[in-house]
């Protein structure tokens, strides 16, 4: 297995880091839990990145304090690849978001002593009565010793790389939905121009109707004149029927092309 020291992977994804003492230290506050010193990165040093903060008071405070990581850097990191793989896939920017998210990822798992935490709290809980859920922390906390001990074997990375999976996930759905949108509104306007194109052409009917009832007028009549005056605007209109016939089997076809590839989708 490929080993490269922490502190050197605690350089490289810095970023992740800082978010993860930053989770800490949002939990802190959010609960109401006095903090009193923060480092939130120190190159060099075996801890990357400390929160110091009171001891909490509550099973609730030492839970979410000592989780607030995995859901603070899983939930940036999903997000920053949503963005990035929305991106031109080289350009810099998708290169240095894909980066922001793989080293946030990397760092979503709480450490051993948080884990710890919690498992005295549960197991105090547990003394005074406590409840099912605090059963459900063990298995928890054992998952995330079992991570933490599997980052040797780059399962933190693993883990990184689940989650940008994850945001892939949510862009093709988002892809999908405006995809689906945009051949929607196709299909609306399709419509329209049908509409459109179909009174065209009534109307030009009528019209030719009128023309020919006329013509038929004139010729009972007798009036030769009149009636070929009338042969060059019946021509014409005749034809243009013609072209606006055909313009609306060509629109109505297409639209039912797209309706035909709307309901595919579904």
């Amino acid at each position: 297995m490929f080993f490269i020291p922490g502190e050197l992977i605690s350089a490289l994804t810095f970023p992740g880091v800082i978010i993860h003492e930053w989770a800490h230290k949002f939990f802190c506050e959010r609960l109401g839990v006095p903090v009193l010193e923060v480092k939130y990165f120190q190159f060099g040093k075996k801890t990357a990145g400390y929160v110091l903060h009171a001891a909490p008071k509550t099973y609730k405070q030492t839970f979410w304090i000592s989780v607030g990581p995995l859901l603070v850097n899983s939930l940036i990191a999903i997000i920053i690849s949503f963005i990035a793989l929305q991106i031109t896939s080289g350009e810099w920017l998708w290169c240095l978001l894909l980066w922001l998210a793989i080293s946030i990822g990397m760092h979503s798992f709480p450490s051993d002593l948080d884990m710890q935490n919690i498992l005295s709290a549960s197991k105090s809980a547990l003394k005074e009565g406590g409840s099912f859920l605090h059963y459900l922390t063990f298995p928890f906390v054992w998952l995330i010793w079992l991570a933490n001990k599997l980052s040797f074997f780059w399962f933190d990375a693993i883990w990184a790389f689940m989650l940008i999976s994850i945001g892939g996930g949510f862009n093709a759905i988002n892809k999908d939905v405006a995809q689906e949108s945009d051949l929607s509104t196709q299909i609306d306007t399709c419509k329209v121009a049908v509409t459109t194109l179909g009174n065209q052409v009534n109307n030009d009917q009528t019209t030719l109707n009128n023309i020919e009832t006329q013509m038929t007028q004139y010729q009972n009549e007798g009036d030769d004149i009149d009636y070929n005056n009338m042969v060059d605007s019946h021509n014409t209109l005749v034809n243009k029927i013609k072209e606006e016939s055909s313009n609306y089997e060509i629109q109505r076809t297409a639209c039912n092309n797209l309706v035909d590839q709307y309901n595919s989708n579904q």
